[in-house]
């Protein structure tokens, strides 16, 4: 039914596409009315998936998106809840229920495997963020407030102000932000899109208001699905419950009379408007930058690090080759650059701001070390130089290209949750092209990128050293930040906090501010009505009329004998089959009952270290330092870890008598 061009209730397809490494069939929409853009990935998966995304670019750093992420969420023109994902999430079975704000976009993502529950969770998202209520208490509570401190004076609350009061207080946050500074001239990225909780107390409900009108509209937003609910089901859904009353609420908005090809062309329009915002300068020189950053993490030194601005990344292929040269450089403790900054002793550690960042449209690679000696920051910058020349003109070992390339695989072949469901990656790639204007078709990481690096190599053996030449060590568009820990940085922080509370309050009396308290108090503790959201009911849970059962196969097999040294030990294997695309996940348990009861403190130091020190290797018997056995590890497997596990110890008999003799 789905082909390009063809129309399903006033929605044209704009294209479709096959991501066979997850079996889907992918089906790019756009309504002709409103504008509102679908992109569906079908298949057989029962943990159906949306998201609702729009392009969110803070002009300021009053937090604008931040505050209304979380505003838009406390009840709506349907569901007039003070909290309706409370209400929603205690009579969910939902796998996946959350918001996010993003330097140049917001993201509202749900998953459910029931499907009446998915159809819920549908129908209050797509409420909360085209009608939210926005109500002014809703903004004291989000936002900010002036409250009557025990010393008497004013002071300034708000979820997403005090949240933010948080981010500012970790000193890698600040070396963030601080790396943010003049690389990313001229755009949003300067700005914090969380808020700075300087800033935060100047925005007014009126600006978050029409941040709303301007932003979250049908024609600046991505309704993204995954799963085996069938699309027209879905479209059906969303144009009984929110296209018609889109239309009355933008009835400026009006895309029916339009082409596909005039269609296509506004919405580039609106891309083209959205990247005035986020594209940057052209630094034509190295730009320094030093920043003061809080003494809260127990920081002894600089945070150093060195940044380059590479650019936009538009497809898959591009995205990969410059995962894969971070991954060259950076991938563990025996990768070179990594083990060079290591080794030279000028740090305590890796910066964690190290890597290639691509989630915003100026992808920027960043090497550094924390922990970093006063006067010592220009020897950390020589040192990354020195190395990536080195590397460029004698080129990088073949063995670690090879290992990244597994790693890589490996990571493309790993279908596991992490902060969700794995649908919630695959559709986030997606949402990255749209946001910029780019294929959204080249966007999602498959597996097929690895042949094309191959190829690439084999035709060209010094083809990463190209890139390291290209994109580090002639690339001018960069800066060196230096952070330092310094108590001052608080106490500025909290006196010019002081000051604008006190501002503030000079513009109310102490009675107002008790009396929006009270308000507010009384708006937190209405009864909600739980009853007006959609809840589940018992048949809801059925499959075909009937309750699904799932079981799981295990095979189990002995080893015995001459495999081990002790030829009377017999060791268990159990084997779970499952569609893991070829990867092996292997554990190897040991009984602990041997270990005298003094030493039983010590287990956890030996789990914990045993995988961070070196071995000797069993073919040849060789020692391999910590850098040499990370690189063993990398380029034979995708993760290496060790834990304990204890079981009810004191249920036995042994355990009784022990609990017994020493309680």
């Amino acid at each position: 039914m789905f082909e390009k061009n063809t129309v399903y209730k006033d929605f044209v397809v704009l294209g479709t596409f096959d991501v066979p490494d997850f079996h889907s069939k992918a089906v790019h929409l756009a309504h002709r009315r409103t504008g509102l853009e679908i992109l569906s990935l079908s298949n057989d998966d029962r943990e159906n998936f949306f998201s609702f995304a729009f392009r969110t670019p803070n002009e300021k750093a009053n937090g604008a998106a931040h505050i209304l992420e979380h505003s838009v969420l406390c009840g709506s023109e349907r569901y007039p809840l003070k909290d309706p994902f409370v209400v929603l999430s205690n009579q969910s079975v939902k796998t996946y229920l959350n918001a996010a704000t993003y330097p140049d976009r917001t993201l509202f993502p749900a998953s459910s495997t029931v499907r009446a529950d998915f159809f819920n969770l549908l129908d209050v998202y797509g409420d909360a963020v085209f009608f939210p209520n926005l109500a002014p208490e809703i903004f004291m509570q989000e936002a900010h407030r002036l409250e009557i401190g025990e010393d008497g004076r004013p002071e300034i609350q708000g979820v997403v102000y005090n949240e933010m009061k948080g981010e500012y207080s970790s000193f890698d946050n600040a070396a963030g932000m601080a790396c943010d500074m003049g690389l990313l001239d001229g755009t949003v990225y300067m700005l914090d899109s969380g808020g700075d909780p300087l800033s935060i107390p100047s925005i007014t409900r009126e600006e978050l208001l029409e941040f709303h009108r301007k932003w979250y509209r049908p024609d600046n937003c991505m309704l993204s699905f995954y799963g085996d609910i069938p699309l027209e089901e879905k479209i059906d859904f969303i144009e009984e419950k929110f296209l018609g009353r889109l239309g009355k609420k933008f009835p400026e908005i009006d895309y029916s009379g339009l082409s596909v090809e005039e269609l296509r062309k506004k919405k580039d329009e609106n891309v083209s408007e959205f990247l005035k915002f986020v594209t940057p300068k052209k630094l034509e020189r190295p730009v320094e930058i030093f920043a003061e950053g809080p003494d809260g993490d127990g920081e002894t030194g600089n945070t150093v690090v060195v940044n380059w601005l590479i650019g936009g990344v538009c497809d898959n292929e591009s995205a990969s080759e410059l995962s894969f040269l971070s991954g060259i450089l950076m991938q563990h403790d025996g990768s070179p650059l990594q083990k060079a900054l290591l080794d030279s002793r000028l740090g305590e550690d890796v910066s964690p701001l190290s890597g290639f960042s691509s989630y915003i449209l100026p992808s920027v690679f960043s090497a550094g070390l924390r922990g970093v000696k006063p006067g010592d920051e220009k020897k950390v910058e020589s040192l990354i130089f020195s190395t990536l020349e080195r590397l460029a003109a004698e080129g990088i070992d073949r063995s670690d290209i090879e290992s990244t390339i597994r790693a890589m695989e490996f990571s493309r072949r790993t279908v596991r949750r992490h902060d969700g469901p794995f649908s919630r990656a695959i559709m986030n790639w997606c949402v990255f092209g749209w946001l910029y204007g780019y294929d959204i078709s080249r966007q999602i990481r498959d597996r097929s990128v690895l042949g094309k690096i191959r190829k690439k190599l084999e035709e060209n053996p010094r083809y990463f050293e190209d890139k390291i030449r290209k994109f580090l060590v002639e690339n001018n568009s960069r800066s060196l930040v230096v952070v330092s820990p310094t108590k001052e940085y608080g106490e500025r922080r909290a006196a010019a906090e002081r000051k604008i509370a006190d501002e503030l309050f000079s513009r109310t009396t102490k009675e107002r501010v008790l009396e929006d308290k009270m308000r507010l108090n009384e708006f937190q503790r209405r009864a909600d009505d739980s009853s007006i959201i959609p809840h589940l009911r018992p048949g809801d849970f059925l499959v075909g009329g009937k309750v699904e059962r799932t079981s799981i196969k295990t095979e189990i097999e002995y080893a015995r004998g001459a495999d081990f040294a002790d030829s009377s030990l017999t060791v268990p294997i159990f084997k779970n089959p499952q569609p893991t695309n070829g990867i092996v996940y292997f554990q190897v348990a040991f009984p602990l009952d041997f270990v005298p009861e003094e030493d039983y403190a010590l287990v956890p130091l030996v789990s914990s270290s045993c995988i961070d020190c070196g071995w000797t290797r069993r073919s040849d018997g060789k020692f391999l330092d910590w850098a040499q056995s990370t690189a063993e590890m990398a380029m034979h497997a995708g993760n290496f870890f060790c834990t304990v596990e204890s079981l009810d110890y004191y249920g036995t008999e042994r355990g009784r008598e022990l609990f017994s003799r020493n309680r």
